[in-house]
């Protein structure tokens, strides 16, 4: 979503600009954490990046395909110096890609479901905010005398 350096032109001629869209994956260090690009970008190589065809496959439902995927990703990248998983470990694998129309529908319910998460993380939020201004409330008054 944001970006706080970019490449000369030397720079960018020695690398892959990748498009909007990109579904992007990290396959060292931090293995298995995903997004996709919102604005062309360039990026190391320790990261996959994967331009998805629209008319066989949404690059959302591969994003979240991967996350869900994400322990098993990073169990497969377990070594003995620096955990990483490489093209090999995709190719090796199976991954479930149902129809496009399936795709769209599993996106938009795990879409509605992240935004209830979201609303009730937001709600309890603010109920634990109150609870702690009650607290320090009830403590103040505890301690100035004004509670028996």
């Amino acid at each position: 979503t944001a970006f706080s350096q970019t490449y000369n032109d030397f720079g960018l001629a020695q690398s892959k600009l990748w498009p909007e869209g990109t579904v992007c994956i990290t396959i060292a260090a931090n293995i298995a954490e995903t997004a996709i690009l919102g604005f062309p970008a360039c990026f190391p190589d320790s990261i996959i990046g994967m331009v998805c065809d629209p008319e066989k496959v949404r690059a959302e439902y591969i994003e979240l395909m991967l996350r869900y995927f994400a322990a098993d990703l990073k169990e497969q990248g377990k070594g003995s110096a620096q955990d990483n998983i490489n093209l090999a470990t995709f190719e090796q694998s199976f991954f479930p890609i149902p129809g496009i129309a399936e795709q769209a529908r599993i996106v938009e319910q795990l879409s509605e479901i992240a935004q209830e998460r979201r609303n009730l993380e937001a709600h309890f939020i603010e109920v634990l905010n109150s609870l702690d201004t009650l607290r320090q409330s009830l403590l103040q008054k505890t301690f100035s005398g004004e509670l028996t």
